[in-house]
């Protein structure tokens, strides 16, 4: 479901979300953020953000997010109070946003060619 501006939402703290019942989470359409198989919800960060709201008492609702570029300015504007992807840590996003604890962390490489007089 994409929210529409005028169905923006003010920025909340948790103590809004507890009171509100409800906890809307802004994720990726990945294997490993969200994604539906056989009319079922899955993916590593929605199973990790159902358990959550189910131990907070919560309804969780899921935001998909085309444009991972604009995820930190929906999120800052309101349109949800986390985001659950598979994203990097890195100084300009750190401006934006708070982020957690990683639960998953990976190293980049490059695999390339040999040339051919090597």
């Amino acid at each position: 479901m994409q929210k529409s501006e005028e169905q923006l939402i003010q920025v909340r703290d948790w103590d809004e979300i507890k009171s509100s019942g409800k906890l809307i989470a802004l994720v990726d359409n990945s294997t490993t953020s969200y994604f539906i198989y056989r009319g079922q919800p899955l993916g590593f960060e929605y199973e990790l953000l159902n358990w959550f709201a189910q131990e907070n008492n919560l309804e969780l609702e899921i935001v998909l997010i085309n444009d991972l570029d604009s995820v930190f300015q929906k999120l800052n504007n309101g349109f949800g109070d986390i985001i659950a992807a598979n994203l990097t840590i890195t100084k300009p996003r750190q401006e934006l946003v708070n982020f957690t604890e990683p639960h998953l962390s990976t190293r980049q490489v490059l695999v390339q060619k040999l040339p051919e007089n090597y």
